[in-house]
């Protein structure tokens, strides 16, 4: 390890900017920096971090961060040789305003532990969030306990998959909200909620952020009625609850009953029927849960049967929905308005001839490839005829030369032998005729 007396040389040596007039104006601060500080941490740190951002940094650190701070906040940051790849990526994502609220906010040891979280995780969150959002909101986080840093937000900024998107909730979120959620939900719970939102509900018109701007007005509902339903209810649910439910109407369902009652809903409801229960005006959503229905959800046999009845009864009303708004549409009316009678038999009317119109463009569709395909077949057939015959006369040709020329062969074989057998017939009757006359002498003679 690097002493200071060492380490000065060498940083000067491969870091001349550091040698400004913050550093000479402050020497108990530099002085406390490299005498504890390992000189080969402090280099990999320089390193990383461009000059120019360098040269703009050392002024706000040295002069506007207090003693006190320097030496428990900065010195220890720039001494830890696990956190400088962190450290220095942090460094370039944040202007010298918000550095300076981090540093002489944060408690002592905090911020060493917040950098165990995924470095381009908090880059990117850094990066995307407002100006002025990191003091209201990262202060008051880097001030709490060690354990809730690294039991809690540590793992769930590791979990969270699109990070801006954490940067879009702490543009919105009241620092209170933000701690009473980690304080309160397991991290994994917390990040399959925020994991489970589409890119629609983080815009500024969207569901989460909606929600959000409302709990801020209402900080205790966050941790009387948010956390134990986000800390016990399912994830996917807790999501379609949300993004069905308009904010104003969900935090008023919300203060008016119970948190376990709506757990117990949601539990054994279809949550597409859950939503559309609390989308029916706040009194009568409050005398059903008031009148027993989650009371009742507690057997375990009833939940069951609710819940098996709720996923048949949401599928028929979804079906429903569908028919009176295609009603709506053929009686030319605005779907925002309200239904009327008849729509109902307008709407099935409109399926019916659908279903029809759709059936014919089947048939259509499928018709022609199929006459294409008999002709391409045909033709391929035709094709395939007229080359095997082509094969089979060549073949036959060929065949009816070989025998001509065999016939050929076997005249000339036959005309030859017949040739000798008459040559030989003749010979044999010259000789017999020479014996049969001087038989006939001999005869004579005796």
């Amino acid at each position: 390890m690097d002493c200071g007396c060492c380490a000065l040389p060498l940083l000067l040596r491969c870091h001349p900017e550091l040698v400004t007039g913050a550093t000479l104006l402050h020497p108990r601060k530099t002085i406390s920096l490299l005498l504890r500080s390992d000189g080969r941490t402090l280099r990999r740190f320089c390193d990383k971090v461009p000059s120019q951002t360098m040269r703009g940094m050392l002024p706000a650190l040295f002069g506007q961060v207090s003693d006190r701070q320097f030496i428990d906040v900065v010195v220890p940051l720039l001494s830890s040789s696990e956190q400088a790849d962190a450290l220095s990526k942090i460094v370039c994502s944040l202007d010298t305003g918000a550095m300076l609220e981090v540093l002489n906010g944060a408690l002592p040891g905090r911020l060493l532990v917040v950098l165990q979280a995924p470095a381009e995780a908090l880059a990117t969150i850094i990066a995307h969030v407002g100006p002025g959002r990191i003091g209201s909101v990262v202060v008051p986080l880097l001030q709490e306990s060690e354990e809730l840093l690294r039991d809690k937000l540590v793992p769930f900024l590791g979990m969270i998959h699109k990070p801006e998107n954490m940067a879009k909730i702490v543009d919105q979120v009241d620092a209170s909200v933000l701690i009473a959620l980690l304080r309160g939900v397991r991290a994994e719970a917390l990040a399959e909620v925020v994991n489970g939102f589409s890119e629609e509900d983080f815009k500024p018109e969207g569901r989460v952020i909606q929600l959000l701007q409302a709990l801020n007005s209402v900080p205790d509902l966050a941790e009387e009625k948010i956390v134990p339903l986000m800390e016990k209810g399912e994830p996917g649910k807790i999501v379609r609850m949300v993004q069905g439910i308009p904010a104003e109407k969900l935090l008023a369902v919300l203060s008016s009953t119970e948190a376990d009652g709506v757990l117990r809903l949601l539990e054994n409801t279809n949550a597409d029927f859950a939503v559309r229960l609390f989308q029916l005006p706040l009194d009568s959503v409050i005398a059903s849960m008031a009148g027993g229905l989650s009371d009742v959800l507690v057997d375990r046999h009833i939940a069951g049967l609710v819940k098996h009845s709720t996923d048949t009864l949401q599928a028929g009303l979804a079906q429903a929905d569908d028919v009176l708004a295609r009603g709506l549409q053929a009686r030319g009316a605005d779907p925002s308005g309200g239904y009327k009678f008849g729509d109902l038999t307008r709407g099935l009317l409109s399926m019916g001839q659908e279903s029809l119109e759709k059936g014919k463009e089947l048939v259509e569709l499928h018709s022609k490839p199929l006459q294409e395909g008999w002709e391409a077949l045909q033709k391929d057939m035709a094709i395939k005829t007229e080359n095997l015959t082509e094969t089979l006369q060549q073949h036959v040709d060929e065949h009816m030369q070989k025998v001509h020329v065999s016939l050929g062969e076997n005249a000339q074989l036959l005309k030859e032998g017949l040739a000798s057998s008459k040559k030989r017939l003749s010979s044999f009757s010259c000789r017999n005729n020479t014996a049969y006359e001087k038989g006939l002498q001999e005869e004579e003679v005796f």
